[in-house]
């Protein structure tokens, strides 16, 4: 089959850099920018431009690296329903809760020095897929405001990730002064 061709005008280095990288997965340049122009058409299709797929992407790759997994919101309402109905589970799963927080906030200090705070954000919108928000007031650095809301958070699921939440801030130094918390709703406010 013979495909008619149209040039299209691209920057030199941005053409090496194609040419290279086609080499290296064994296709055309040809073959190589008719795969993205295929690509970029799809993300057109879906409305969403292939920085933010791109975007998407790393944050789910981030979110995998610090032990993330997906699980159905309705079973992991659940689930925790049930543990939160005896109380010494309860402390015991809420203390993981933070724990694992401490443990994501030396893993982002570690591996994200000076971004810190860009991770945190990045992490936290990458694993609420489920229309649930989060939002952080970090314009005076001494004293943060944390907020979570969405209308799927059960009050336990809720509970769990303010327990997370002041682990990972304990780890930059922050105490919880503030922290309320209701089904789907929490506002922690953390001072150093």
């Amino acid at each position: 089959m013979t495909q008619e061709r149209k040039t299209v005008a691209v920057d030199k280095e941005l053409a090496e850099k194609l040419s290279d990288i086609a080499k290296r997965e064994g296709k055309t340049i040809f073959s190589y920018i008719n795969d993205l122009i295929k690509s970029a058409i799809e993300s057109a299709e879906i409305k969403e431009s292939f920085v933010e797929i791109l975007e998407k992407q790393k944050n789910f790759n981030l979110t995998t690296d610090v032990g993330f997994t997906l699980t159905p919101l309705k079973l992991e309402n659940f689930s925790l329903s049930i543990v939160f109905n005896d109380e010494i589970n309860k402390n015991k799963l809420l203390n993981q809760w933070h724990n694992w927080g401490s443990w994501l906030g030396n893993y982002i200090k570690a591996r994200f020095p000076k971004e810190e705070f860009e991770y945190i954000k990045r992490i936290s919108n990458a694993i609420f897929v489920s229309g649930e928000v989060f939002e952080i007031d970090d314009n005076n650095i001494n004293e943060l405001t944390i907020r979570i809301y969405g209308n799927v958070m059960g009050e336990e699921r809720t509970y769990c990730l303010a327990a997370a939440y002041e682990g990972i801030f304990e780890e930059f130094g922050y105490k919880t002064t503030l922290k309320d918390v209701s089904r789907g709703i929490c506002r922690l406010i953390l001072k150093k």
